[in-house]
């Protein structure tokens, strides 16, 4: 049977890691500091975004982005059924009500189709699976990148659009990757987003142990986070 056996994850550490874990240590600056800030600039540059805000988790980081967006009490946030529970967690962070999308069954990503389908029927007044008589309205759509595989952002996209919403992506499970935009052009995952998120615990394919990350390319809802996330400490 231990032939047979197959780790959840096996991290790739190396001298090189750890004499930088070494070094940190011998630093003294064991929390927010300059390699932090450093690696801030080197992700956002790889991903392509003007700011990056690192956190002690993507869940951290989908909190913040909301917050930056402005969610409130009672509003709704369109999040996928196949989610690890962040996804939909952080939304009740605000007493605000996540409504469940159904998946695709070819790559277990938010379907786009229901999410129009439910978008269209909570404008008409007419009653949602999980939303509350009394609700307010829709602020965002949170599409989670599943397994590896790149969620129709593109489509999610034009939902925000028509809509007047906001787009924030669950990348976690997707760094780096690739999809063509509207017109054709291969884009690094998150382009689409107002802000995307990301996670670098142990099994994901660029891990710190723990930690995330918000890219965005505003510089308003950046400095926000930044704020937030050391508790309002400038």
């Amino acid at each position: 049977m231990e032939d047979n056996f197959i780790s959840f994850f096996r991290p790739s550490i190396g001298d090189e890691e750890i004499n930088e874990v070494v070094d940190c240590l011998k630093s003294g600056w064991l929390t927010t500091a300059a390699r932090t800030k450093k690696f801030e600039a080197e992700f956002s540059k790889y991903m392509g975004f003007s700011h990056a805000v690192a956190m002690n988790s993507c869940t951290a980081a989908l909190h913040l982005a909301l917050e930056a967006v402005g969610l409130k009490a009672g509003e709704l946030v369109l999040v996928p059924t196949l989610t690890f529970a962040t996804t939909a967690e952080v939304v009740r962070y605000f007493n605000a009500i996540p409504v469940l999308v159904d998946v695709r069954e070819d790559d277990f990503c938010m379907n786009m189709e229901h999410a129009a389908q439910i978008l269209s029927d909570i404008e008409a007044g007419k009653p949602v699976k999980g939303v509350p008589k009394r609700h307010k309205g829709v602020r965002a759509i949170i599409p989670v990148h599943y397994g590896g595989q790149v969620a129709d952002v593109v489509s999610a996209r034009r939902l925000c659009e028509k809509h007047g919403l906001f787009l924030i992506e669950d990348c976690a499970h997707c760094c780096p990757a690739y999809y063509q935009d509207g017109q054709g052009q291969w884009q690094m995952v998150g382009r689409s987003a107002d802000i995307a998120c990301f996670s670098f615990y142990a099994n994901k394919t660029i891990t710190t142990g723990e930690g995330g990350m918000a890219l965005t390319e505003s510089q308003e809802w950046a400095d926000r986070m930044r704020v937030m996330c050391l508790h309002g400490i400038s």
